[in-house]
C-alpha cells in the first residue's frame, strides 16, 4: 500500500513558515501524493527531503542505509579534502549499514554510536578552536573584508549544499526504485 502524502499529513508536521499555507502546500501534493512523486517534483530539494525522510512514510532500513550513504558521502569529501576522519566515524558507519541488514545486534550498534559521539565531540572541539582563531583574526583586521570573505564562503557553502540536496533526492529515488546500486 503506498503511504500518501497530503495537506493534512504535512501540516501536522510542522513545517516552516514558508509551508503552511494549505493551499500553497495543495498546489505541489493535489489530494495526496507518493514518497517517490513527491521526489520527483521541482520543489526545492531540502523540502523534499524534509517531507519524506519520516518512519510515516519510509522503512526504517531504508532510512537507516539512507543515512549511512549520506554520512560515508561526508565522510569521503573530508578525506578528499586531506582532512581523514576519525576511523571510529567509518566504524560506525559500517555497523549501522550491517545492522540495517540485520547482521549487527543493537548492542553492537550502541558500542559504535557511542565511539562516534566521541569522535565528533573530538571534532567539535576542533572546529570550535578553529573558528574562535577566525573570529580573532577577522576582528584585528578589516571589518570589510572579513564580511567579503563571509559572503563569499556562504555562496560556496550555499551551491555545495544545493549540490548535496539534490544528490541525495536522486539517491534516494534510486534506492526506492531500485536504480541504485
Amino acid at each position: 500500500m503506498t503511504k500518501l502524502i497530503t495537506v493534512e499529513k504535512i501540516l501536522s508536521w510542522n513545517p516552516c513558515p514558508e509551508w503552511r499555507d494549505p493551499d500553497r502546500i495543495r498546489s505541489v501534493v493535489g489530494d495526496g501524493m507518493s514518497v517517490l512523486e513527491l521526489l520527483r517534483t521541482n520543489i526545492k530539494p531540502e523540502d523534499r527531503l524534509w517531507v519524506v525522510l519520516r518512519k510515516e512514510l519510509l522503512d526504517a532500513r531504508i532510512l537507516r542505509l539512507f543515512a549511512c550513504d549520506c554520512a560515508e558521502m561526508a565522510l569521503t569529501r573530508e578525506r578528499d579534502k586531506g582532512k581523514e576522519p576519525d576511523p571510529r566515524s567509518w566504524e560506525s558507519v559500517r555497523v549501522a549499514r550491517l545492522y540495517a541488514k540485520g547482521e549487527a545486534t543493537r548492542e553492537e550498534l550502541s558500542a559504535v554510536s557511542s565511539a562516534a559521539w566521541s569522535a565528533a565531540w573530538c571534532a567539535a572541539c576542533s572546529a570550535a578552536r578553529d573558528a574562535a582563531w577566525s573570529a580573532a583574526w577577522s576582528a584585528a583586521n578589516s571589518a570589510a573584508y572579513s564580511a567579503a570573505w563571509s559572503a563569499a564562503w556562504s555562496a560556496v557553502c550555499s551551491a555545495a549544499r544545493h549540490a548535496e540536496r539534490t544528490w541525495q533526492v536522486g539517491h534516494l529515488i534510486g534506492m526506492l526504485t531500485g536504480d541504485d546500486a
